[in-house]
């Protein structure tokens, strides 16, 4: 999704599925986005 591929570029992070910090929507790992 273009979702996940704006994380990776902006942020730098790999993210599968969409979650803040520790909670998790979807399949895949969620990793913690610095706000």
């Amino acid at each position: 999704m273009n979702f996940q591929a704006t994380l990776q570029l902006q942020n730098g992070i790999k993210l599968d599925g969409i979650g803040f910090g520790s909670q998790k929507v979807g399949i895949g790992e969620v990793v913690s986005i610095p706000l």
